[in-house]
């Protein structure tokens, strides 16, 4: 099977074990975060390589804005994201047919 690794770093940088920018932890702030990141422009790059693979984990994956949008355009496939930040997964963790870690 393959596996398509998406980069999508939202500024988040571990420092021996821990997350550099706290107010990712914050969920009010991870609402306002997709207020702010609506319609980005990278999603025009990122979701046509998500929608050919397989499989996609998107690594630093914030509220999982580029899955939810790959499985509303049919992705049938497998889907995992992954971010450090518990406030920014809380949004994403609404969506039970992708995968959060």
């Amino acid at each position: 099977m393959e596996l398509l690794s998406v980069l999508s770093v939202v500024g988040l940088v571990w420092q021996a074990g821990r997350m550099a920018d706290h107010s990712f932890a914050d969920s009010g702030l991870a609402a306002l975060y997709d207020l702010f990141c609506e319609g980005r422009d990278d999603f025009g790059f990122y979701l046509p390589l998500v929608m050919s693979a397989e499989a996609a984990l998107d690594v630093g994956c914030g509220t999982g804005a580029l899955l939810r949008g790959a499985r509303e355009a049919g992705h049938t496939g497998r889907l995992c994201g992954l971010d450090p930040a518990a406030g920014m997964l809380a949004p994403a963790r609404r969506r039970s047919d992708i995968g959060w870690v």
